[in-house]
């Protein structure tokens, strides 16, 4: 909004005849927030007979600055300055465009040539600009203590709950470097083990269970989370739906929950399961690990957004509290060999389960339920309480107004 807008307004002021090509990892960046941010200094004299269109500018002397979005590398091709005629090429939202794109774009011949994102994942073009391609860029790290618009309320916050790569992308605009490839590293459990050995009492709290259906040979899991402690209640082989459903059922009985401190992943067998529970009394709160995430921003889904939250409160806790995890060497296993991907929108993104298949790695039914229970949060209001709650009788009489 202040760089790429100023970088093209004066561009186009002292090269009239030129051209500015500007792509982003998406249309939505240049609709809604650049072409905006330029189009606020469309009033100024300086810019008096330019047209200004839908992600384009005009100028009268043939000049023009226009903003590109697209699947096909081909079509970013094409572009060259010329003595007449020089070239602004921008690519916004670096970290989004593919190998492929950038291969487009290094076909043309730009006069000149910025290249403007967020840190990612340490990889790609943009990445290597910063590393084994440096030496032909002269490169700016922008951290957000130079931002004097970004609060230290808003760093404290943000450490407190995104996830390590997350912080380090936004606030020290650091490339996720974690060459383990892990979405939860063995570093990060092994500290929180040996934390808790030392931990001599937990407090009990804010319960909450979550179940993790098993499909084929895989396992039915209910892990349970009081106050600071998440422990694996049971896990069991049950292929039979209607007989697995019961089981819970007996689990939940003997926690004494209600059905507002239980979570169920919905996805595969899970449709089949919640219903079963729904019919039988139990309106479980499903959980949908392929719908958008709460912070849609920083992770790809919900399901990934469960897995690296939870990873973050196990390394760091939450309201200045550690958490007490299962030391369960399933759990372990499985929490730790999941790979932590990026997708096109450089969003923290889990490996998918047909991708562990392929791996030969088994479903991680045990990490899901424990992980689950960790970030997910029952209401306030559930029923229990709203059924403690006494109004005063309505003392209105229909008919009866007093003046």
């Amino acid at each position: 909004s202040v760089i790429i807008a100023s970088a093209i307004l004066a561009f186009l002021y002292n090269w009239p005849t030129g051209r500015g090509a500007i792509t982003s990892g998406s249309y939505i960046q240049l609709e809604s927030i650049l072409w905006p941010a330029i189009e606020q200094y469309r009033s100024l004299p300086y810019f008096s007979g330019w047209t200004w269109n839908e992600v384009e500018i005009k100028t009268p002397e043939g000049g023009f600055a226009v903003g590109l979005s697209t699947d096909k590398p081909e079509r970013l091709e094409g572009w060259h300055q010329s003595p007449e005629s020089p070239l602004l090429y921008i690519v916004d939202e670096s970290k989004a465009i593919s190998d492929e794109k950038f291969q487009g774009i290094g076909r043309c011949t730009p006069t000149f040539y910025l290249q403007v994102s967020s840190a990612g994942a340490a990889q790609g073009e943009f990445y290597h600009s910063f590393n084994k391609h440096k030496k032909f860029f002269w490169t700016i790290k922008v951290r957000s203590k130079d931002c004097p618009h970004i609060t230290d309320e808003q760093r404290a916050f943000d450490k407190a709950k995104l996830d390590r790569a997350v912080y380090a992308s936004k606030h020290e605009s650091e490339f996720d470097e974690d060459l383990s490839g892990s979405a939860i590293p063995l570093r990060i459990i092994n500290a929180a083990l040996e934390r808790q050995a030392t931990m001599m009492h937990h407090p009990g709290g804010m319960r909450c269970a979550f179940c993790d259906f098993a499909a084929g040979g895989a396992e039915n899991v209910i892990a349970l989370r009081d106050g600071n402690k998440v422990e694996i209640i049971a896990a069991w082989r049950n292929p039979d739906p209607t007989q697995a459903c019961r089981e819970f059922i007996e689990h939940f009985k003997r926690l004494r929950l209600h059905a507002s401190e239980i979570f169920a992943d919905v996805g595969g067998l899970g449709v089949v399961m919640c219903k079963n529970l729904k019919d039988a009394g139990w309106p479980v709160v499903e959980v949908n690990n392929g719908s958008a995430a709460e912070d849609d921003v920083h992770y790809s889904n919900r399901g990934s957004e469960i897995w690296f939250k939870a990873a973050h409160e196990i390394e760091f806790g939450v309201n200045g509290q550690h958490l007490i995890i299962p030391d369960d060497k399933l759990f372990i296993e499985q929490a730790t060999n999941r790979r932590r991907e990026y997708d096109a929108k450089q969003r923290l993104k889990i490996e998918s389960k047909k991708d562990l298949v392929e791996r030969n790695v088994p479903s991680p039914d045990r990490a899901d339920a424990v992980l689950g229970a960790i970030v997910c949060r029952p209401s306030q209001w559930n029923a229990q309480r709203v059924a403690q709650v006494h109004l005063p009788k309505n003392s209105f009489a229909p008919g009866f107004v007093r003046f």
